[in-house]
């Protein structure tokens, strides 16, 4: 099983988004991955464009029995994940 880890160094919205999608559609597309973690230690803010291409970037992963890992996320973003009911959906690792 192959681990890969992305780290996120910016907001995660639409306008700064682009080439994050990229890179995370290459690193699923790897033959051997199993397992992305996302690192989102340098993330104040997401928006429903950034959820939505990492609710489809596990959907994707999912079909090659893989998972992503979202690891550091702050109170603020994890709220928006439980209010969303998507604690479920992925690995959630919060900040310490």
């Amino acid at each position: 099983m192959s681990t890969y880890r992305l780290e996120i160094n910016e907001d995660f919205v639409a306008s700064k988004i682009a080439d994050y999608k990229i890179k995370i559609s290459d690193l699923i597309n790897q033959e051997d991955i199993q397992r992305l973690e996302i690192d989102f230690a340098n993330v104040e803010i997401i928006d429903s464009i950034g959820i939505g291409t990492l609710v489809s970037s596990n959907a994707q992963i999912r079909k090659k029995n893989g998972e992503i890992v979202l690891v550091n996320l702050s109170n603020e973003i994890f709220e928006i994940f439980e209010t969303m009911n998507l604690v479920s959906f992925f690995t959630i690792v919060k900040k310490k």
